[in-house]
């Protein structure tokens, strides 16, 4: 069966990538693919299509050579203009952390999720600039890290997405074993003032300079939030990664792309760390650091309504006898409703009208208002309409 195209207003979330790695660990995560939508963008940047819990998601990536802030900014301005509809942006993909979230009281690991946030003494999400994701989003991580802490979370089904297996019966046919997690012997963390000597994976680096034992081969990815920090360059240096994040508020990871996107689009950063921002920063952690980035967004949006879902909650909140009516007859506009100085029976709406108006306004979802006409019909057998009242009655 062919993958399905869509009108291109049907799209309301944006997934953006910086690097090759961290677009292969998005695609992955579809449940469903999609061809290229009607009308085409006309833009440059290049999209994938797909769904993922009845969101439909366009898929971006920075052009090669040209991350950083300045190219993140180009691209974020043309998807924006491009996908007009887009509600919700997430920035995911890797980014050195500090050793320790002082935020949250626990170790940071490699292969850990960071999720830019807002911290509880009014610290911003991203730091070097001052911005925040939406609320909506911030929202969506508390209840994400509630259900992890809970142990109700899938996160580790979706990670197993990109596992040689499922990779192979995706059609791909070759590294099917990048986005394996790596031995934590390499999860190796020195002291601020060490410096690299040779290779990969630190071999010849000095064991005196160890600051701390890597961790349990069957530990889990921890997901943390606190500030992230948006800079122009590649932090390798321990001592100067410790001085920033005492700088910038106690950032917990360091990045360079989020600082050209956030005012565009007020995206979620999330970023799975690859490296401790150190003269050890190597490449080993890239491809699983980008895997758990990849898996926590598709987990955040399990746990975000679509407006389709909100539609169906307010619809199956609405009385019975309020819905088999409703059904009997198509109801008028107000615009072209009869004067006919009736209203409806205000026991048959849902209970709280006000909730209900505060949802349309923040999902797009329209609540219904409905006039009847003079003489509504007569309805089957066993259902009912909502009783009328003249508007100076008192009910």
């Amino acid at each position: 069966m062919p993958p399905k195209s869509l009108h291109i207003s049907e799209y309301t979330v944006g997934w953006l990538c910086a690097i090759e790695e961290e677009c292969y660990a998005a695609s992955g995560m579809l449940d469903f693919r999609h061809s290229d939508p009607y009308p085409a963008p006309t833009d440059q940047n290049d999209y994938m299509y797909g769904e993922i819990c009845s969101h439909n998601v366009v898929i971006v990536k920075l052009p090669t050579g040209h991350t950083g802030k300045a190219g993140a900014s180009r691209t974020a301005v043309l998807f924006s203009e491009s996908f007009p509809t887009i509600k919700i942006y997430l920035f995911v993909g890797i980014g050195g952390g500090m050793p320790w979230n002082s935020f949250e009281n626990k170790p940071i690991h490699l292969g850990d999720v960071v999720v830019a946030s807002p911290t509880r003494t009014g610290l911003p999400a991203i730091v070097y600039i001052i911005d925040q994701p939406i609320t909506q989003l911030v929202i969506a991580v508390d209840r994400v890290a509630r259900r992890y802490n809970l142990g109700d979370s899938p996160f580790h089904d979706h990670l197993k997405l990109l596992s040689p297996e499922n990779l192979a019966r995706q059609g791909v046919k070759y590294n099917l074993d990048k986005f394996n997690r790596p031995d934590s012997k390499y999860d190796i963390l020195f002291g601020p003032k060490s410096k690299h000597h040779n290779g990969d994976d630190c071999s010849g680096c000095a064991r005196s300079d160890i600051a701390r034992q890597s961790p349990p081969s069957d530990r889990n990815p921890e997901f943390h939030r606190g500030p992230i920090a948006s800079g122009d360059s590649v932090i390798q240096s321990g001592e100067e990664r410790d001085r920033l994040s005492e700088k910038y508020k106690g950032a917990i990871c360091f990045e360079m792309e989020a600082a050209g996107v956030m005012f565009e689009t007020h995206c979620l950063v999330i970023r799975g760390i690859s490296d401790y921002a150190d003269a050890h920063k190597g490449y080993k952690w890239h491809n699983y650091a980008a895997a758990t980035a990849a898996a926590f967004a598709r987990q955040l949006l399990y746990d975000m309504p679509t407006t389709k879902k909100l539609e169906a909650k307010r619809l199956s909140a609405q009385p019975v006898t309020a819905r088999a009516s409703s059904s009997l007859r198509t109801p008028l506009p107000i615009a072209e409703a009869p004067d006919s100085g009736l209203i409806n029976d205000p026991e048959e709406v849902p209970a709280s009208s006000a909730q209900l108006s505060n949802s349309a306004n923040t999902t797009g979802v329209s609540a219904p208002v409905v006039a009847w006409p003079l003489a509504p019909p007569t309805p089957p057998e066993g259902q009912k309409l909502p009783r009328l009242y003249k508007r100076d009655d008192k009910y």
